[in-house]
């Protein structure tokens, strides 16, 4: 930011506990506003065990929406998978869980990979698959309108080599 650069959207993993802490919306808001960051810049990540909490759930999301997050259901496909909870709790982006993202090239997984696709369309999510790791993969969800996590890009870098990687993609 400092250096006028693009900025890059960050996503922070919360744990449950964490969410159903009374003052978390108000920690995180105090610091994207002590960097001066944008509203919609950071996405707060929560698994959907949390669901399990409906009204927790349902009242964080919208305390870190007033306050400029983006709010994310990770691993989705993994644990719970409450899809009632899908209608009333409104998440921004919908993770789909590696073990999913496995099941790309067979009849069911491909058909359950473009249900949830389509199914998060309809309710206005973004979805992002993660795990990602070959081209036939990535083709696939490409294809669905996807946005893409994973080794097929890169492993996890250092800033240094993370700042070398961006500049290289964009050349």
């Amino acid at each position: 930011m400092d250096a006028g650069e693009e900025l890059f959207p960050i996503s922070v993993n919360l744990s449950v506990l964490s969410v159903m802490q009374e003052n978390t919306v108000r920690e995180y808001t105090e610091i994207l506003r002590s960097y001066g960051l944008p509203d919609g810049c950071v996405s707060v990540e929560v698994t959907e065990t949390l669901d399990a909490d409906k009204e927790t759930a349902e009242a964080a999301a919208h305390a870190f929406h007033e306050n400029g997050f983006y709010v994310e259901i990770d691993d989705f496909g993994a644990g719970y998978a409450a899809y009632a909870n899908l209608a009333a709790i409104p998440y921004d982006i919908l993770k789909i869980d590696k073990s999913l993202i496995d099941q790309i090239g067979t009849e069911r997984g491909n058909t359950l990979i473009d249900s949830l696709t389509e199914m998060a369309a309809d309710l206005h999510m973004t979805v992002i698959a993660e795990g990602v790791e070959t081209a036939e993969q990535a083709a696939y969800l490409k294809e669905k309108g996807s946005l893409i996590q994973g080794y097929y890009y890169s492993r996890p870098l250092p800033p240094d080599e993370f700042d070398a990687y961006l500049k290289n993609s964009h050349d």
